[in-house]
């Protein structure tokens, strides 16, 4: 690590520090906003997914034609980050290459239609709340198409992450040991990283939760101060939004699909989590992703 780093890292360390010691009250309210969210929407809506996506991928149950596009197909249908630990899956199981496991990362990362249709929906009353779901996945289809362009474009190549890697071929074969003697140990390994995953993504949540209230709490409530503090955590984003005055509806479904297009900081830190364990760029999954949240607002504005 270097000194640069190093003295960043104690910045922003002794930065929160301060502001628990300054502000406990709304740090709390903020903490336990997150631990309510993730306890009554998280966790019981990505757990069984996370479960029972693995079992299939691990089991080899998708049929091989259909393999490639089964990353997309979970993303699509449980949200963050059931996308990216997909695509890792696959990458380091051989499945795909880097390349496509970029591509595939950038188009089916996204927020869950659950989300997208009834949150968005009941809290914003939108007529359309079926337009933001719509817009954010086409968003992310096109970022992905952008993406593999400007690989096209470029002569940087990039190594293919295969089974190669030392600590995924033991869990491989741990697995099919288990698997042989006893599909019970297998199935509650399984369980156990499932449940280590999502803890891990509830941390990260109610620490972008609290800091989503400090901002609130420490700047004038304006819109600049709503989308920057919405931009840590989407669930309090869209919220935040919703209780702003707009003068224009277009204008505030048209922000609130760019959030759920761009998916928070939190959703950001949880994938490059992830994506440490497989070799994908985090900087370029995040580049992209505040592509697509570019083309779905502008997608949202010219939509009627």
């Amino acid at each position: 690590m270097s000194t640069y780093t190093s003295k960043l890292y104690i910045i922003v360390l002794f930065s929160i520090l301060l502001i628990l010691v300054a502000k406990p009250g709304v740090c709390i309210a903020g903490t336990r906003t997150g631990l309510l969210l993730w306890f009554n929407s998280v966790l019981p809506t990505l757990f069984p997914f996370f479960l029972i996506t693995r079992i299939i991928l691990h089991l080899n149950l998708c049929p091989k034609m259909f393999l490639k596009l089964y990353p997309f197909a979970t993303g699509l249908i449980a949200g963050y980050p059931t996308g990216a630990i997909t695509v890792c899956d696959q990458l380091l199981s051989g499945i795909l290459t880097y390349k496509e496991g970029m591509l595939l990362l950038i188009m089916s990362n996204n927020a869950s239609p659950g989300f997208l249709i009834a949150y968005t929906g009941s809290l914003l009353c939108l007529c359309n709340p079926y337009k933001i779901w719509f817009t954010v996945i086409i968003s992310s289809i096109i970022a992905g198409m952008i993406y593999y362009i400007s690989i096209l474009l470029s002569k940087e190549e990039h190594k293919n992450i295969q089974v190669s890697n030392k600590a995924t071929s033991d869990n491989s074969i741990s697995n099919n040991h288990y698997l042989k003697h006893d599909f019970i140990l297998f199935f509650e390994k399984t369980m156990t990283d499932c449940i280590n995953l999502l803890v891990v993504i509830g941390c990260y949540i109610m620490i972008f939760s609290m800091l989503s209230y400090f901002i609130t709490d420490l700047f004038e409530v304006n819109l600049l101060s709503l989308c920057f503090a919405g931009s840590f955590e989407i669930t309090n984003g869209v919220s935040l939004l919703s209780k702003y005055t707009f003068e224009s509806k277009k204008i505030q479904s048209a922000l609130v699909a760019a959030l759920c297009s761009f998916g928070g900081f939190s959703a950001y830190f949880q994938t490059a989590g992830i994506l440490k364990k497989c070799g994908l760029s985090g900087k370029t999954y995040l580049f992209f992703k505040s592509i697509s949240g570019l083309i779905c607002f502008t997608l949202n504005m010219f939509i009627t």
